[in-house]
C-alpha cells in the first residue's frame, strides 16, 4: 500500500515543499470550497435522520466550521501564508473532520453499532482530494482514528461497535494514505524532472555565454531567426606567438596543448577586463574586437588597452618553458558579425576591416603593437604613438602605420594579480 520510494536524483526537500506550497495554492482552496459545499449539503441528512439535532448541527456547520474554512482558504491566498500551505490544508481537514466526529457522537453517545458515512467520506476527502503531503496524511488519519478510539473507550459500547467504527476507519485511513502516498511520489518525480529540466537549460544556456558573447547567448535562446548585424564603428585586434611554429616543433602535443590554453585563457581574461570580446583562436592566433555586439565610443581605445596589457603579460608567460612574445595588429572600421553553422554554432566577423587587422599583425615588427592609421587618429589623444612609415599590406596595398607605445598618462598597469583591473 504504500511506497516509500528512494528520492531521486537532483532532489531538494526544502525545494520540493516550496514548489508544493507555490503550486497547489489554487487546487487547494477550489478543493476546499468544494468539500465545504458538501460538507454543508449533509445537513439534510441530520433534518431526516436526526431531526431534534438538525438546528444544533446546523448551527455548527454555519456559524462554526463554515466560517473557519472559509478564514483558512483566505489564507491560503495571503503570500504571507503561502510557506505554510500544507499546514493550512491539515488544519481546515481537520476541523471538517472533528465536527463530523461530534456529529456521530452527539447522534448515537453510547457508540453503538452503525455505518458512520459521514465520517467515512471527510476521511476520504481529506485524504486524496486535499491531496495533502504523506506527513500531514498521517498525522490526520491517526487524530480521526484516536478520537474515534478515545469516544469508544468512553462510551464502552459492545465488541460490534468497536468492529463497525474502527474498522471502517482503519480501513478508509489505510486507502487514503495509499492515495496520498502514490499522488507524493508521483509529485515528487515531476519535481525532480523539472528540477533536471532546469539543471540541463542553465548548464545550456552556461555553454552558450561561454562560447559567444553574453548578449549573442541571450539571442540564441530567444530567437529562431539566425543573428547577423552591421557594425560600422568597431576595433579588430589580431595576435600571435612569435615564433610558434619552431617552438611547437620541441613540445610533445600534451606539453603544447596545455601551454596555449594557459596562454589563452590569460588572454581570454584581460580581453574580459578592457571591455572587448573574444571572437576565436586559430591556431596560435587570436582575434579580438571591441564595438560588437555592443556598441562602445571608445572601442579603439579599449582594445589597444587589451593589446598593451597582453604585451606586459607575455613577460610572465611562456609556452613549454620557452618565453613568448606576441606580435599584434589592431585596425578600425566596419564588420558584419553574425552566428554560422548548424550543429557547431561559430559567431564570427567578417569584412576588409578583419583583413585589415590581421595584414598589420602579419606585418608588425618582433614584440610590437601596429596600429591602422584609422585607428591612429582615435586613440592619438590617449595612447603614445609613433608613425611607422608606408607599409606594404598584401592585398591591399601600401597604407600608413603606427607603432603603439604605451598610455600617455602612464595610468595602464597590469599586474598577475586578477582582482586589479585596467584602469579605464
Amino acid at each position: 500500500m504504500f511506497i516509500w520510494q528512494e528520492e531521486p536524483p537532483g532532489f531538494n526537500e526544502r525545494e520540493h515543499i516550496q514548489d508544493y506550497n507555490q503550486a497547489m495554492g489554487r487546487y487547494h482552496q477550489t478543493a476546499s470550497l468544494l468539500g465545504l459545499l458538501v460538507y454543508d449539503f449533509f445537513a439534510m441528512g441530520d433534518y431526516f435522520e436526526t431531526p431534534a439535532l438538525f438546528v444544533h448541527h446546523t448551527i455548527v456547520r454555519l456559524a462554526v466550521v463554515t466560517p473557519a474554512v472559509l478564514l483558512i482558504v483566505w489564507m491560503m491566498s495571503v503570500k504571507r501564508f503561502v510557506q505554510h500551505r500544507r499546514y493550512l490544508v491539515l488544519i481546515g481537514a481537520f476541523v471538517l473532520s472533528m465536527s463530523v466526529v461530534y456529529f456521530e457522537w452527539n447522534k448515537n453517545p453510547e457508540m453503538l453499532p452503525r455505518n458512520p458515512i459521514g465520517l467515512v467520506f471527510v476521511m476520504m476527502f481529506g485524504l486524496s482530494a486535499l491531496r495533502m503531503m504523506r506527513r500531514e496524511a498521517l498525522i490526520y488519519a491517526l487524530s480521526i482514528n484516536f478520537a474515534v478510539l478515545v469516544l469508544l473507550t468512553e462510551a464502552n459500547p459492545p465488541a460490534q461497535s468497536w468492529f463497525s467504527y474502527l474498522f471502517v476507519t482503519v480501513m478508509a485511513s489505510l486507502l487514503g494514505l495509499g492515495v496520498a502516498t502514490l499522488v507524493e511520489n508521483a509529485w515528487r518525480q515531476n519535481f525532480a524532472q523539472k528540477k533536471m529540466i532546469e539543471l540541463r537549460e542553465a548548464q545550456a544556456a552556461h555553454l552558450l555565454e561561454m562560447v559567444f558573447p553574453v548578449t549573442i547567448a541571450e539571442r540564441l535562446k530567444a530567437e529562431k531567426n539566425s543573428i547577423a548585424e552591421y557594425s560600422g564603428h568597431v576595433s579588430v585586434l589580431f595576435a600571435d606567438i612569435e615564433g610558434f611554429t619552431k617552438i611547437s616543433e620541441s613540445l610533445s602535443p600534451a606539453t603544447l596543448v596545455a601551454g596555449l590554453d594557459a596562454i589563452f585563457s590569460r588572454i581570454d581574461h584581460l580581453c574580459s577586463i578592457c571591455g572587448c570580446e573574444k571572437i576565436k583562436t586559430v591556431g596560435d592566433s587570436y582575434l579580438a574586437v571591441s564595438g560588437v555586439p555592443v556598441a562602445a565610443e571608445d572601442h579603439a581605445a579599449r582594445v589597444l588597452r587589451l593589446a598593451l596589457a597582453l604585451r606586459a603579460e607575455s613577460e610572465n608567460l611562456s609556452l613549454g618553458g620557452h618565453p613568448i612574445k606576441f606580435r599584434i595588429g589592431i585596425h578600425s572600421g566596419p564588420v558584419v558579425a553574425g552566428v554560422i553553422g548548424k550543429s557547431r554554432f561559430s559567431y564570427d566577423l567578417w569584412g576588409d576591416t578583419v583583413n585589415t587587422a590581421s595584414r598589420l599583425e602579419s606585418t608588425a615588427p618582433s614584440a610590437s603593437i601596429q596600429i591602422s592609421d584609422e585607428t591612429a587618429k582615435l586613440v592619438a589623444d590617449q595612447f603614445a604613438i609613433v608613425p611607422r612609415g608606408e607599409v606594404d599590406l598584401k592585398g591591399k596595398g601600401s597604407r600608413k602605420t603606427w607603432l603603439v607605445l604605451g598610455t600617455k598618462d602612464e595610468k595602464m598597469n597590469v599586474r598577475n594579480d586578477d582582482s586589479e583591473k585596467i584602469a579605464s
